[in-house]
């Protein structure tokens, strides 16, 4: 038989034997590790809250995360964002992205994490919600009870998780706070003066 004239039969043969041959396959494509086991979100406003909160909180500290996109307006922040989580990664798997919207249409993102300017928050977890994302979002909420309202019917429909940052609220000396105010420990309160050491 010539190279140039295959029969039938010969075929069959090299192919069954290519078959037979056991395929070698990563051991990191099974397990815990499998790509398919981790989940795949966009930080939406990476500057120094969500900068700090996403690199700290689901890059470094959340093997079954991959933060696969850092959407900023600031080209400076997206890019540096970008840089540290893949070489956190020791790949490229975080891409910078100007577009809140680009981001949204992706198959590739499971949910987003959205840590822009307050004014920002809803009308960016609702877009969210549209696009079937489930999403983390900073706090405060929103700048009116209006939105929130049309937030949480979209959240609704589309069946997403959403999670509201509200981390203080579980903390020990804040539950504690709130028990000695409602059970009058304290006495009537008469003013409160609010403090934060964050602020300048």
């Amino acid at each position: 038989m010539s190279d140039n004239n295959l029969t039938r039969r010969a075929f069959l043969r090299t192919t069954a034997a290519a078959v037979v041959v056991p395929t070698i396959v990563p051991s990191s494509v099974f397990g815990q590790n499998a790509p398919s086991n981790r989940i795949h979100i966009a930080a939406i406003g990476v500057g120094n809250r969500g900068g700090g909160n996403v690199l700290h909180g689901f890059v470094r500290a959340q093997p079954d995360v991959r933060v696969v996109v850092a959407c900023d307006c600031f080209k400076s922040r997206r890019e540096k964002f970008a840089s540290d989580a893949n070489d956190f990664y020791n790949a490229k798997v975080c891409e910078p992205v100007a577009d809140w919207r680009a981001v949204l249409a992706r198959d590739d993102v499971d949910g987003v994490v959205i840590s822009t300017p307050d004014h920002w928050h809803v009308p960016l977890a609702y877009h969210a919600a549209l696009a079937k994302k489930d999403m983390y979002v900073e706090k405060p909420l929103g700048v009116a009870m209006a939105w929130a309202w049309k937030l949480r019917d979209v959240v609704e429909k589309n069946n997403v998780i959403f999670q509201y940052g509200t981390q203080q609220r579980s903390q020990e000396s804040f539950t504690r706070t709130v028990e000695l105010v409602r059970n009058g420990y304290i006495g009537e309160v008469q003013r409160i003066d609010a403090w934060c050491c964050w602020m300048r």
